[in-house]
């Protein structure tokens, strides 16, 4: 049995791990995921978790299935693992990261009912993220690197998608999908030579977008486009090496938001050092930014904010002592964005809630009262 595992779902995770071995004593059960790959220990010491996929389980975990299926009680063979063996957890060699993801088969949709779902056409262009954001541990997981498919790979998909699954709808998760010019150029040009009627949103950064871009796009089906913008303080921005300025990503929104596309912006308040008076300073640009008026019509802003929260695999993680962060609980449970589960040198829990909470109730004010 095989268990994915983000630090939302970890706890979740160990529980469905618990209770397959309750129900199955010899069943094997891996689990893998960011979470895990960064902290297998904790999941392995349960005792109800046989191994954990390290980093990509593309191959590493058929080759564990393998080796079970085998009768093989010590994989130490295959690369890219942690396991238990004889009450010890033992590494693998690591395995490299996947660089032709061509070569990789498309997601196995006909085995789910994608009737039952919302979202139906999810696609990842390539893996990885070139920045190295010390809040998030994409950078690390991915090597540093955003490692792409070919266009003609992701056209494929998108065909099959389109024609075989009736999906017209997609959101591309690639951490930063607007990364290489050339590329997106080639792949909004494919889904028109296609007559791939799709409508799509990405992820993007803040920082500037030629306007032949957001216009290519746009004729592609593009939609919407989520920015993490995080902080409406440069200080802040350059302490947790976003590598974008405020009047950057004031000028992203309002370049995507004049050609008329949907805009989700996210926030994040309590990082590292931050002040009540930055924290304002963003709760200031959001307002901002969510009432910037177009010169077209385009969709109202969505704002997000959520609260700092340390991820296993992040720098911020890794140097809390140093960045003078005080975690309070271990209780993976709580690890949920919206409550503070650390504190600053600058601020408590309780001021970093009180701050989540007016700006939350400030965008809620400004939304009530905008002319639509």
């Amino acid at each position: 049995m095989g268990i994915s595992s983000f630090v939302t779902s970890f706890a979740n995770g160990l529980r469905v791990a618990r209770l397959i071995k309750k129900a199955l004593p010899g069943a094997k059960v891996a689990m893998g995921g960011p979470h895990v790959t960064f902290i297998p220990g904790e999941a392995l010491a349960t005792g109800d978790v046989d191994a954990v996929i390290l980093f990509e389980g593309d191959e590493t975990f058929p080759a564990y299935v393998q080796a079970v299926l085998g009768g093989e009680d010590e994989p130490g063979r295959i690369p890219g693992l942690a396991y238990r063996a004889e009450g010890t957890i033992i590494f693998s060699p690591p395995r490299p990261l996947i660089e032709d993801l061509d070569r990789l088969p498309f997601p196995a949709r006909d085995l789910f009912r994608l009737e039952r779902y919302r979202f139906k056409g999810n696609v990842a262009t390539g893996r990885g993220c070139p920045y190295s954001c010390i809040f998030c541990a994409a950078g690390k997981l991915g090597g540093g690197r955003y490692r792409m498919r070919s266009v003609d790979n992701v056209l494929a998909e998108l065909v099959e998608l389109n024609r075989r699954y009736g999906v017209d709808r997609l959101l591309f998760y690639d951490d930063t999908l607007i990364y290489n010019e050339k590329r997106i150029f080639e792949l909004c040009r494919g889904i028109r030579k296609h007559n791939l009627a799709f409508q799509w949103g990405c992820f993007a950064r803040g920082n500037r977008v030629p306007r032949e871009v957001i216009e290519e796009i746009k004729a592609s089906g593009c939609t919407g486009v989520s920015i993490g913008i995080e902080s409406g303080d440069d200080e802040v921005l350059r302490r947790v090496k976003k590598r974008v300025s405020v009047e950057e990503c004031r000028e992203t929104v309002l370049s995507f938001r004049k050609n008329g596309l949907g805009v989700k912006l996210f926030f994040i308040i309590g990082h590292p050092g931050e002040t009540a008076e930055q924290v304002r300073k963003t709760i200031r640009l959001a307002g901002e930014l969510s009432g910037a008026a177009p010169d077209c019509a385009a969709p109202p802003v969505i704002v997000d904010f959520s609260i700092m929260t340390p991820l296993p695999g992040s720098e911020m993680y890794e140097r809390r002592e140093e960045l003078g962060l005080r975690i309070l609980t271990d209780k993976w449970d709580r690890y949920n964005f919206n409550d503070p589960v650390m504190e600053t040198g600058a601020l408590r829990k309780e001021e970093i809630k009180n701050l989540y909470m007016e700006a939350t109730e400030e965008l809620c004010h400004f939304m009530q009262t905008r002319d639509f």
